[in-house]
């Protein structure tokens, strides 16, 4: 019987070991600010951007769920809040890096990469990269 429960727990460990990037997308991330700073762009910036950039970072909440087929995000930014539900499509994956493609606020279809490493994503929306992690 203890062999049974033994054999039953490695495998469901196991099983977890080989979710998909896609499956590894899947639920709620929120704003890591000690991931972004740990980033290449952000060491590389002077000294005046890294203070700004905090500044928005910290009076920023933001915090986006994956579904298999649908991402929600909902933010506020000084004081301005704003939801938004798109679906979207894994275009391509390999290894821990995927691109997603969805439409964008005018209808036209966007490709944006991301990247998991455990349970932080960095997504680049083209204007730098941004550190989620899972909730």
């Amino acid at each position: 019987m203890h062999r049974l429960a033994l054999v039953t727990l490695l495998a469901a460990g196991l099983a977890g070991c080989f979710d998909s990037p896609e499956e590894k997308l899947l639920g709620t991330w929120v704003l890591d600010i000690a991931s972004f700073e740990e980033l290449d762009e952000y060491k590389r910036m002077p000294e005046e951007q890294k203070e700004l950039a905090m500044g928005m970072l910290e009076s920023m909440h933001m915090e986006i769920t994956f579904t298999k087929d649908t991402i929600r995000a909902d933010m506020e930014v000084f004081g301005q809040k704003k939801s938004d539900s798109k679906a979207y499509e894994v275009k391509s994956a390999d290894g821990n890096r995927l691109v997603l493609s969805a439409k964008d606020d005018n209808g036209k279809m966007r490709d944006v990469p991301v990247e998991i490493r455990g349970d932080v994503m960095f997504f680049d929306l083209g204007k730098g990269k941004v550190a989620l992690k899972r909730k």
